[in-house]
């Protein structure tokens, strides 16, 4: 179906192929970008896209498919076959696919160093390209465990995305569409592909020329001031990809799970929702975007960028925003671009609270810098168990910013290229009579981790400042650590 215009639901949109030979697609092909408005929650006949209002539903399923993977070994430059960790249930002949980048850091160009490629046969797990790699994407062993923890042994290979879907809500290559939930019902989205969504419009010129800048709050997949009812949503296997604005948007909208999502080739952060804490007037302060039981479960954020990108300062994969009961699980963070403070997994300024992430077994590398980056000022005792992070072009962990309460227990960090850890946070407790004290009363612990340079770094671990200090009341801890491989001082 072709639509110039814009598609309102208020009842269901159900786009249920009767198999996986069967394609469903909604496809705008009328949008203009350039004469989009955004920010309003009603329907903007400029703004052309598919609107989901009122008790609206949409009821998008897809063929079942795997989503993604890990090939077995390293697949090298040349390459025309691959062998998947898992089976391919689902996967076609024509599929369109992508090997994520391993490279070492030192490599040039090691944090977007994809591969694309449709599959043309297929037997057991052993899957075979329509052509020749262009890149290698060498497996590294992240190496042995400390203290009982950490993964070791652990070899870590690229991961296969795979990128068709038989269900697809489109716009069309310069002219993207976008996809507005505010809706009292829940939500279910399986096994689609959302393509050409986010539209972008002229910013200003710069010495490159002219830079571009999201639309506000037309998104590929927005869930809209939904409050609680989102809850009981469902984006499971959706791929956004080719988009021009963060791709997943849970904004004040609770509830919902993402599970086994793909965010490929998108510009802004690809898993977010927006609004740190506004200005306080009257005595009250805006407590800004709050969206509770988030689930990322199994997601990928993969080649994320910004415009222009060497002003991509924050830009990252995952913004872990403000809220209560909201989990990151398993979710991978590759290739993300940017400068200076962007990563994988971001806990940005003013977006912490009211409650903790429930966040373990992720996993960030190849990212042009960072794979943590934390910059907050907290008594909340946040935990972080079971990350990896190899091959950045920053610091596995970067944990900021002048006095927090973290906990990282049993994480791997590896020939990252500035250092392992980089704590500066300050720990110890905070002198009230002090308002430049930022010291906490509960300090921060560095356990049983690894943090292995491999001759890459002169440090592996650099805590700056009064990172990790005793004070009256508290002691921090860096424990059970396993450090290695510098060339000056571990």
């Amino acid at each position: 179906l072709e639509s110039a215009g814009n598609v309102v639901v208020h009842g269901r949109l159900v786009m249920r192929p009767v198999s996986a030979e069967v394609s469903h697609r909604l496809v705008f092909t009328g949008a203009d970008e350039a004469k989009a408005v955004g920010s309003t929650m009603e329907v903007e006949p400029t703004d052309v896209g598919l609107w989901v209002m009122g008790r609206g539903a949409l009821d998008l399923a897809g063929a079942p498919k795997l989503a993604w993977t890990r090939v077995i070994g390293e697949v090298g430059r040349g390459a025309r076959t691959i062998t998947l960790r898992a089976d391919p249930a689902g996967w076609r002949p024509g599929d369109e696919i992508v090997l994520a980048p391993t490279q070492s850091p030192t490599s040039e160009g090691f944090a977007a160093a994809f591969d694309r490629a449709r599959i043309r046969s297929i037997s057991g797990r052993t899957v075979t390209l329509d052509q020749p790699t262009t890149h290698d994407h060498p497996a590294m062993d992240v190496g042995a465990d400390a203290g009982g923890g950490g993964g070791g042994g652990r070899v870590q290979t690229a991961e296969v995305l795979n990128l068709s879907r038989n269900v697809g809500v489109e716009g069309v290559a310069g002219r993207r569409a976008h996809v507005f939930v505010r809706s009292s019902r829940p939500q279910a989205l399986r096994a689609a592909e959302l393509r050409h969504l986010g539209p972008r419009k002229f910013s200003r010129d710069d010495a490159n020329g002219p830079v571009t800048a999201f639309v506000k709050g037309r998104y590929p997949l927005h869930f809209h001031m939904c409050d609680n009812g989102s809850r009981g949503s469902v984006v499971e296997g959706v791929v956004v990809r080719d988009a021009g604005s963060h791709a997943f948007v849970a904004h004040e909208s609770h509830g919902v799970t993402f599970r086994d999502c793909l965010a490929y080739d998108v510009l802004e952060h690809a898993y977010w929702w927006d609004g740190p804490p506004g200005t306080t007037t009257g005595g009250t302060t805006d407590p800004g975007t709050i969206s509770n039981d988030i689930r990322y479960e199994r997601c990928v954020a993969a080649l994320v960028r910004y415009e222009p990108d060497y002003e991509g300062h924050d830009l990252t994969g995952f913004a872990l925003g403000r809220g209560t009961g909201n989990v990151c699980r398993g979710c991978v963070a590759v290739g993300v671009q940017g400068s200076a403070s962007a990563s994988g997994f971001q806990w940005g300024e003013n977006q912490e609270g009211p409650g903790l992430w429930d966040f373990r077994d992720n996993v960030a590398h190849n990212n042009a810098r960072h794979g943590i980056f934390w910059w907050q000022v907290t008594a909340r005792h946040h935990t972080v168990f079971d990350f990896v992070a190899y091959r950045n072009g920053g610091s596995g962990i970067l944990n900021g910013s002048y006095g927090d309460n973290n906990h990282f227990e049993r994480c791997v960090l590896v020939e990252n290229a500035e250092t392992q850890f980089f704590g500066w946070a300050e720990s110890g407790q905070r002198d009230p009579s002090d308002p430049n004290s930022h010291g906490q009363e509960t300090p921060q612990h560095l356990v049983d981790s690894v943090m292995d340079a491999r001759g890459l770094t002169d440090y592996a671990c650099i805590l700056a400042g009064r990172a990790v200090v005793a004070s009256e009341n508290s002691v921090g801890q860096v424990t059970g650590n396993v450090f290695r491989g510098a060339r000056k001082a571990c």
